[in-house]
């Protein structure tokens, strides 16, 4: 019993570690929730920004939370989603300001060369092989060719949901565009490097099977597939049934009409669930 809880003591700590990426922020929010533990008088604001982080955070440590979280909440690895309780943001930006403002002259300065100092370079954030921040290319916030993507399929469906396949770089935004394009496989192949999905595998092979990957795909109910230009086929997909949607600069997008017109038939919407 007792290896037991330590083993989960272990995975809380690492959890933490994970979540706290660099470190610079997590000791910066120590200093932060140390400094208004001591400092801060308002009864409110204490509250706010030291006795209910500080539950969360002694909850979170506990072994005995992390069992009842996997038991009845989610067996997958979301419990570090626990820490996003913590107001980390607000507690660093609150103990600045008094710190500012109790030292006008050296306050400021002081903070700006820690921000600076402790920060990196947003758009070199990665997550697994993608880069995940890049500099806005539209209002959207999200790359242009999954906007292009995402128009040239809805062009064709008219507002039907339908299943697609594409490239991994997209998975993230697409249904931040559009809610009607449905996923084969999600962001868990970023977070977990163990993850595997065989329709993305087939994605990635070189050449690609076309005729094996529509045949996996149909029992999932997809209709749309996204190729990356530079992908090599033993056939062309239109000789294996596909028909070509359009392309964009990187992209070529082919529909399934076969099972775009079964989907139709059980489906106003074609895809539902």
């Amino acid at each position: 019993m007792l290896s037991r809880l330590w083993a989960y003591l272990e995975l809380n700590i690492a959890t933490l570690l994970n979540y706290a990426g660099t470190g610079f922020l997590l000791l910066i929010y120590a200093a932060a929730f140390s400094y208004l533990l001591i400092s801060e008088k308002d009864k409110a604001k204490r509250v706010i920004f030291v006795w209910t982080p500080g539950l969360i955070l002694i909850a979170f440590f506990m072994p005995p939370v992390r069992y009842l979280f996997m038991r009845f909440i989610d067996k997958n690895d979301t419990y570090y989603r626990m820490l996003w309780m913590v107001p980390v943001a607000m507690t660093v930006a609150h103990a600045f300001t008094r710190i500012c403002a109790g030292f006008k002259l050296i306050g400021l300065p002081v903070a700006t060369a820690m921000i600076i100092l402790c920060g990196g370079n947003v758009y070199k954030s990665v997550a697994g092989p993608l880069v995940i921040a890049s500099k806005a290319q539209n209002e959207y916030h999200i790359p242009q060719e999954v906007i292009e993507t995402a128009d040239i399929i809805m062009e064709k469906e008219q507002g039907h949901r339908v299943k697609a396949v594409m490239p991994l770089d997209f998975t993230s935004y697409i249904r931040q565009y559009d809610t009607n394009i449905y996923l084969a496989y999600g962001r868990e192949l970023i977070m977990r490097p163990d993850a595997y999905d065989e329709l993305y595998s087939m994605l990635c092979e070189d050449p690609i099977d076309v005729e094996k990957m529509r045949e996996a795909a149909i029992p999932r109910q997809v209709s749309y597939y996204v190729f990356p230009k530079t992908s090599s086929f033993l056939k062309d997909p239109e000789s294996c049934g596909l028909e070509k949607a359009g392309e964009t600069e990187n992209h070529v997008i082919y529909r399934d009409p076969e099972e775009l017109e079964y989907m139709s038939g059980i489906s106003y919407y074609y895809f539902t669930d």
